[in-house]
């Protein structure tokens, strides 16, 4: 369990810490530390897997230690999750509602079409962050794991009065509308958002002046554009 969690402060802020809670590195990742320049005033901390071939934590005490980290920080956190790990932060907005300024998921699976539709989800998944070797599919460990993360996902009802995060799709061809209504559920509390980007190697600048404005809760109001990469505002 220890080392497959750690938490590291990449530098320090008077204002509210990020908790970034990391996908697994993979080929093509949009999300990485170059996404959050230094001329951010805020002190980012994340939640580093590293590697799926060491020791997994189980879900539950996973969760646990997250929430040590929000309830224990002195000031207020913005949240950001990856992929099906954004349904970490809702459970996170439940347990911590007055300790959260501000929450955004980037990715989250609901709506994200696969290469190789007639597998599994788990497969599609860990093949992308392990490889096809058949031993990876054979661990039990690695399935739980994944069936935890993608239950969580599915757990997006809020209280009333606790305000949901944005949604900040990078990886769609599909259509903001189509990508509402395909979970089945029309997300119309939620604030959407796209980028579009040709190269991954470019979104760095327009993913972090949109985070920026995402997590301050500033108005966002007309489509952007930059280079050949593109900024959809939210409904």
């Amino acid at each position: 369990m220890a080392e497959s969690l750690s938490f590291r402060g990449l530098r320090r802020a008077d204002s509210s810490p990020i908790l970034w809670i990391s996908d697994f590195e993979y080929s093509g990742k949009i999300l990485t530390e170059s996404s959050f320049p230094d001329r951010f005033p805020i002190r980012i901390r994340r939640w580093k897997p590293g590697s799926l071939s060491g020791p997994l934590p189980r879900y539950a005490e996973w969760l646990e230690i997250l929430s040590n980290e929000v309830g224990n920080s002195k000031s207020k956190m913005k949240l950001l999750g990856e992929g099906y790990f954004s349904g970490t932060v809702f459970e996170l907005l439940r347990r911590f509602p007055k300790r959260i300024e501000a929450a955004c998921v980037i990715d989250p699976p609901y709506f994200e079409t696969e290469s190789f539709s007639f597998l599994p989800k788990s497969v599609h998944w860990i093949s992308k962050r392990l490889g096809w070797s058949p031993w990876n599919f054979f661990s039990e460990e690695l399935y739980s794991f994944f069936r935890s993360l993608e239950e969580s996902c599915t757990r997006i009802e809020l209280p009333a009065g606790i305000s949901p995060p944005s949604i900040l799709f990078t990886e769609s061809n599909r259509t903001i509308s189509e990508q509402l209504s395909n979970f089945g559920t029309k997300l119309r509390d939620f604030r959407v958002f796209r980028i579009e980007v040709s190269k991954t190697e470019n979104v760095n600048s327009t993913l972090s002046n949109l985070l920026e404005k995402i997590l301050s809760d500033d108005s966002i109001s007309s489509v952007q554009k930059k280079s050949n990469n593109k900024m959809e505002p939210g409904f």
